[in-house]
């Protein structure tokens, strides 16, 4: 680990813990999530910053993929903040709240992104073209919307406040976004940087 990544997560577990309280398990950070077994997965790839280990609600495109399907384990949970270990890799990483999440409560934006079954059923169903944009993490045209949330999670939801839009925007850094435009049948028909 990297001093500067070091001195970040010191620092934001600094800041977590200031006048907050842990949540322990950390599964019960997650709605719906305590009690339901021992394995929790990804729900959608997850675009984590690879300088500081984190990702949030805001859901930047960042390059460090973790795939849909992974295996986690939680290892700590603020009320706006969630550390995780994904199994195959030993990566550890922060999960925080950001005002991009459009004021939906931490739980419930966790739990678009962690559960107890992986969406195989829903990866199957997918055209070859829609699973090589999971695989890549990125939306290609063609693909329908189920497809672009397993490949890149959900729009922040402060910018894209329902599914039902027939554009999202996501960000790809903290000044830059771009726009998935959907046609009548929900399915990719552009790109907007």
């Amino acid at each position: 680990m990297t001093r500067k990544r070091a001195l970040s997560l010191v620092l934001l577990v600094g800041l977590c813990s200031g006048c907050r309280h842990w949540i322990v398990p950390p599964e019960k950070a997650i709605a719906g999530l305590s009690g339901g077994g021992p394995t929790i997965y990804t729900l959608t790839n997850l675009h984590v910053d690879d300088r500081s280990g984190t990702l949030s609600s805001g859901n930047l495109q960042y390059p460090l993929l973790v795939p849909v399907c992974s295996e986690v384990t939680m290892l700590s949970a603020y009320p706006g903040a969630l550390q995780f270990k994904v199994s195959a890799t030993g990566g550890e990483y922060w999960y925080v709240d950001h005002r991009a999440g459009g004021g939906v409560p931490f739980d419930q934006q966790l739990a678009k992104y962690f559960g107890h079954a992986c969406p195989q059923a829903e990866i199957t169903a997918l055209t070859p073209q829609e699973k090589e944009g999971v695989r890549l993490g990125v939306a290609n045209r063609g693909m329908r919307k189920p497809a672009v949330v397993l490949a890149m999670g959900y729009p922040p939801a402060r910018d894209t406040p329902s599914l039902d839009l027939p554009y999202w925007r996501y960000w790809s850094a903290s000044n830059r976004y771009f726009t998935v435009v959907f046609n009548e049948a929900g399915v990719v028909e552009d790109i907007r940087y």
